[in-house]
């Protein structure tokens, strides 16, 4: 019945409702629609809005087990640098570790209970289909320079020209930023990926799991040569792009407050889905005619960058899973290059600002780092700040009281590398 609802509705334009949500209780028959949706594609991306999004990360994650289970895909492959994320590789296929060790070996923006879940799931799939494996790789190329170098000095090919081909690439990123940057990342993304396609299992079916911004179809048009329109021009119609779009989308890479899905698509499929989530295959001649706001875009052609939209009502911001670490109860939480930020609507006050201070210094101490200034106060009871040294290089540590976020912001400046030693 859901598979004719999908029918119907690419004729009428019309998404096709989620009753249950999607989360990793969705039953296998709501998902139905997807399938007509995937048809024969070899390699499938399946985006987000925003980054450190738990509930795009869940959403994701259950559509990664119906795909391996209903459509015999065999190959994820995560946005995130794809040497370290060996890691995680071998915790899928072999059981070397754990999901933690796997999660830790990933973009922190993936960091949720959603991908540590997919991890075992993977891992599970495999203990029980030992002739039928899936795999799991990285495919990002913003590896160290000197994890890529030792890589490159141990492995055996084809990893070792693939790791040299990355070095290139590693250090082209060098002293450039913005769209630059991004052009030569997202080349180097895509040949990386289909190289480690073409290594691991050149026929898998695949499944790739970024931004939205990385797999439209046509990033040019609206950013930047992208990751998708790579693959569209190599594998035509064998790639399907797919994006993930909320109404309420609470992110902790994006600010500390909700972010309501304001653009105009997301509006209308709000308003016409009597559900908490629903899909919405943009085949039709609509999606190729009329521009509109959607996914962070203005009057783009929705069906001329996605083959399809996941449209969920509520999102929920990730969970981190990191019950040990300082952040684990904070109200905003991202990290990116060597900084980490914390809010912490606690209240004002020396005795708050004492308890924050002595979480985070252990944080540091932790991470390797050692006191190399003295203790610096913003009054007795509105900041401190202080700088630490470590094997790594220079840290920094500010706790800062602001009142227009009526709470406490955490600054940690630390190695690149901070998630790998925790």
């Amino acid at each position: 019945m859901l598979a004719l609802l999908a029918a119907l509705a690419a004729a009428s334009e019309a998404p096709v409702p989620l009753p249950s949500g999607l989360d990793l209780d969705t039953p296998d028959t709501e998902l139905e629609p997807l399938g007509e949706i995937v048809d024969d594609a070899v390699l499938v991306g399946l985006g987000e809005s925003k980054h450190c999004a738990g509930g795009y990360l869940e959403a994701k994650a259950r559509i990664v087990q119906w795909l391996v289970e209903r459509r015999g895909f065999r190959l994820v492959a995560l946005e995130t640098p794809w040497v370290h994320a060996g890691v995680a590789q071998r915790y899928v296929e072999a059981g070397e570790g754990t999901s933690e060790d796997a999660m830790d070996s990933v973009f922190g923006a993936f960091h949720d209970s959603g991908t540590r879940r997919m991890f075992e799931w993977l891992r599970s799939w495999n203990e029980a289909h030992p002739d039928d494996p899936v795999h799991f790789v990285g495919f990002d190329v913003q590896d160290r320079v000197q994890e890529l170098e030792t890589f490159a000095a141990s492995a055996e090919p084809p990893w070792t020209e693939l790791a040299e081909a990355t070095l290139v690439v590693r250090r082209a990123l060098e002293g450039v930023s913005g769209d630059a940057l991004s052009e030569i990342r997202d080349a180097g993304m895509a040949d990386t990926l289909l190289a480690i396609r073409q290594a691991v299992e050149p026929d898998a079916r695949t499944i790739v799991l970024a931004h939205n911004a990385h797999l439209m179809r046509h990033g040019s048009e609206t950013h930047f040569r992208n990751l998708g329109e790579h693959l569209s021009e190599r594998l035509g119609d064998a790639y399907l792009a797919v994006g993930l779009v909320g109404h309420r989308v609470d992110s902790l890479c994006h600010g500390w407050t909700r972010h309501d899905g304001r653009h105009e698509l997301e509006r209308e499929l709000a308003e016409e889905l009597d559900a908490p989530a629903g899909w919405l295959d943009l085949s039709a001649p609509r999606w190729h005619q009329e521009r509109s706001d959607v996914g962070g875009w203005s009057s783009i052609l929705p069906g001329e960058q996605y083959d399809a939209l996941l449209f969920l009502e509520q999102v929920r911001a990730s969970d981190v899973a990191d019950e040990d670490r300082p952040w684990s109860d904070a109200d905003g939480w991202a990290a990116g290059g060597d900084r980490i930020l914390a809010l912490h609507r606690d209240e004002p006050g020396a005795t708050a600002l004492r308890s924050l201070w002595d979480r985070y210094a252990q944080l540091m101490e932790r991470l390797g780092y050692a006191p190399a200034s003295r203790v610096r106060t913003k009054r007795a009871d509105r900041g401190q700040r202080q700088r630490f040294e470590g094997e790594a290089g220079r840290g920094e540590l500010r706790v800062t009281w602001d009142d227009e976020d009526e709470g406490w912001v955490v600054l940690v400046v630390v190695d690149p590398t901070w998630f790998r030693r925790l």
